[in-house]
């Protein structure tokens, strides 16, 4: 009897087996596809909002801070959106406006990761946005190569 067999002396059913591939793929794919954000840092005043860790989340997403910020003044229609400080971008964002909520700006933050972060084929995050043209973005994946003009 080789060392291999004395080892696995114990026979493991089929179904064991095959419930702990699943596990184990459960578990893989729950790691794989996870994006954690940081919680928003958002401060509403009767004007405006200010969103102190925008350049934390854009780090996290790994894009530009400009197409993020086209994407905010598309979905926000055109609202006045500028940086808290114009010397510094790393202080935050404030979007002027009535009628601001931190549930509006998760919603547009949602669209922006679905549609420009998670890679459509293989559902991952890991992925880069060059610019392609003054208007277009080269989106690539990282995991499965899949590209798209954006």
């Amino acid at each position: 009897m080789s060392d291999f067999q004395k080892q696995n002396s114990q026979e493991i059913s089929f179904q064991e087996m095959l419930d702990n591939s699943y596990e184990l793929l459960n578990n893989e794919n729950n790691n794989k596809f996870k994006l954690i954000l940081p919680n928003f840092n958002i401060k509403i005043e009767i004007t405006r909002l200010q969103w102190f860790n925008v350049i934390d989340f854009l780090n996290i997403i790994n894009r530009p801070s400009e197409h993020f910020i086209n994407f905010l003044k598309y979905e926000l229609n055109n609202k006045n959106i500028n940086w808290i400080n114009s010397n510094s971008i790393e202080e935050g964002l404030i979007i002027h406006g009535k009628k601001q909520s931190i549930k509006d700006i998760k919603d547009i933050v949602n669209k922006y990761i679905n549609y420009f972060v998670i890679c459509i084929s293989c559902k991952k995050y890991n992925s880069i946005l060059d610019k392609f043209t003054s208007i277009k973005y080269d989106f690539k994946c990282l995991d499965c190569g899949m590209t798209k003009c954006i």
